[in-house]
């Protein structure tokens, strides 16, 4: 065999052994995507188990995917398996650094612990991603670690730049609301609650947190009506007996 031949055959081995591989990566990936996908709507329909087990499988085929991990993450978040919910946060991170939804899924499970400034770290991590779609659930969610570390003036300014963003962000709107009460400025804490209920009048948290002002303001008509909306509107638990006992005491 000539050597020119023989570094032919060698270059074209190489070659085919190289594509193999590829090929194999890439039939790796799309199976990885198959279980990955699997994972996820056992998640979304609650199955935490099947979701998991689909998840393993996904991550053993393709162990770069950050989005993998992330879904990891929210799995063991659900099952209050705080400690891997962090691990497998922070892997996704490591292959991904930019994975902003990562950094927003971290600071949910921060303010589930009371870390408040852990909190507030991830979601402005979060917010420094110009690409990052859902700006205004950062924002609502610094504001309510502000509103629990009592700087209620932050928690105020980040409510209202959620609302900048997403007007009709009830939530956020309700919580600015409770801000404006815990510092007894009644007249915009009546504003941002009357807000809440003309979007959706149904929102028995605001006609409750309104029925208690109107009570406290001696408004007995006003205080009545809102508390008869939380009876027909909640569900039976605490705000509903509660509004209950102020009926009572009305009568």
């Amino acid at each position: 065999m000539s050597r020119r031949f023989f570094l032919f055959f060698i270059s074209i081995t190489f070659l085919l052994s190289f594509n193999g591989c590829a090929e194999n990566k890439v039939a790796l990936k799309d199976k990885s995507l198959v279980h990955l996908r699997l994972g996820v709507s056992y998640f979304r329909e609650g199955d935490t188990t099947s979701a998991l087990r689909e998840l393993i499988e996904a991550e053993k085929l393709n162990p770069d995917d950050p989005q993998v991990y992330n879904v990891l993450g929210l799995i063991y978040f659900k099952k209050k398996d705080y400690e891997k919910a962090i691990s497998y946060f922070n892997t996704a991170l490591h292959v991904k650094p930019d994975f902003s939804e990562v950094r927003n899924n971290l600071g949910a499970l921060y303010l589930e612990l009371r870390k408040w400034d852990n909190a507030i770290f991830e979601f402005k991590r979060a917010l420094s991603d110009d690409l990052y779609r859902t700006p205004e659930r950062a924002y609502s969610n610094i504001g309510w670690a502000y509103y629990k570390k009592r700087d209620i003036g932050k928690a105020i300014d980040n409510y209202k730049k959620a609302l900048d963003i997403s007007p009709d962000f009830l939530l956020a709107r309700y919580n600015l609301g409770i801000s404006y009460l815990s510092i007894n400025e009644l007249d915009k804490a009546i504003h941002e609650l009357k807000m809440v209920i003309k979007q959706n009048p149904d929102y028995f948290d605001a006609h409750y947190q309104l029925g208690l002002i109107y009570f406290n303001l001696k408004k007995r008509e006003e205080a009545k009506r809102e508390f008869d909306k939380v009876i027909s509107t909640a569900p039976p638990g605490e705000t509903r007996d509660s509004a209950q006992t102020y009926l009572d005491l009305l009568k």
